[in-house]
């Protein structure tokens, strides 16, 4: 190592979501920043250490020997960095009288209890709830929500947006219903209903678009609610859907019943980000943040690799101060 050289938060988070996306571009779109900067920061660190960690050519790239001791090491950094910010919110003794939280409906089940466990301590009263995303800027907006963990897009202006994942949709149908190497959406648009989610979800405006600019006619389709009755629908109904990967989290879904498929480019995707107003929530917010994105981390690992192709697996955010 260099004389004077010294690590950062920074160059650690960025060298970790390259390891983690699986290239230099994706972890550029996870941090939201361009790719050459990921490059030059990569660069840097590399020449502050005065070693080579990772090589690349045209194939892609790999971790050196030197990377992977670094990962180690830098993950259990990020990971104390993480804990040292909500021990210290809690030793400053600082607590809301009341606080609430609205988590979009898809992602409820998995997060809740992360977020309560995270929260505990900082409100007298605490409100963690699900709600349908269309309903989300009314709640915040009126102050019926403070953070809200949603796929709606907000200011950055007015508005403290921690980004947790970017979603890319991905299309189910009922098992062996179509070969996942060459299909054609009008063709199984003819021969099966298509599940849409009702009007109000953001899910069925995203879906709505990108069926009009892959000229698809659907010519029956079932409304429904839920993601659970989207996934009830394919399985028992033989149709097919668009739906989130997060989804497939439902305790209904089976992949002995259903075939998980990319759809054909242009994929539509969305974030999910955590919002809130800035002031005394800015430091839970963040701290939240990065909880949520640990757990979803750990949850598609464990039920969605696997299952849901590589390519249409959610980008989730990396840390960053």
């Amino acid at each position: 190592m260099r004389t004077g050289s010294s690590l950062d938060i920074r160059s650690l988070e960025v060298f970790l979501a390259i390891c983690d996306a699986g290239g230099f571009g994706a972890a550029a779109r996870a941090l939201g920043v361009s790719q050459s900067a990921v490059s030059q920061q990569i660069s840097r660190l590399e020449a502050g250490l005065d070693i080579k960690l990772l090589e690349r050519d045209v194939h892609g790239f790999r971790i050196l020997p030197a990377g992977r001791t670094l990962q180690h090491h830098a993950r259990r950094v990020m990971q104390e960095v993480s804990d040292t910010q909500r021990a210290m919110f809690e030793f400053s003794g600082g607590k809301l009288a009341n606080l609430s939280v609205r988590i979009m409906d898809s992602l409820s089940n998995i997060l809740s209890s992360e977020v309560a466990y995270a929260l505990q301590g900082t409100a007298e009263q605490m409100q963690i709830s699900a709600a349908a995303v269309h309903k989300h800027r009314e709640d915040f907006l009126s102050g019926k929500a403070d953070i809200l963990i949603t796929s709606l897009e907000f200011d950055q202006h007015d508005f403290e947006i921690h980004l947790i994942a970017i979603e890319p949709l991905v299309l189910i149908v009922p098992k062996g219903a179509i070969s996942a190497g060459e299909f054609e959406l009008d063709d199984l648009a003819s021969a099966l209903p298509f599940v849409h989610y009702t009007d109000q979800r953001y899910l069925a405006a995203i879906t709505d678009r990108y069926l009009a600019r892959q000229m698809v006619n659907v010519v029956r389709s079932i409304t429904v609610d839920q993601a659970t009755a989207v996934i009830d629908t394919v399985r028992y109904g033989h149709a097919w859907a668009i739906t989130s990967p997060f989804s497939l989290l439902d305790p209904t879904f089976s992949a002995s019943e259903i075939d998980v498929l990319s759809l054909p480019r242009p994929v539509p995707t969305r974030p999910i980000s955590l919002v809130n107003r800035p002031g005394a929530l800015s430091k839970t917010a963040f701290a939240l943040a990065s909880v949520c994105r640990e757990h979803l981390h750990k949850e598609m690992q464990a039920r969605l690799y696997g299952i849901v192709p590589q390519q249409s697996l959610p980008e989730i955010a990396s840390f960053h101060p």
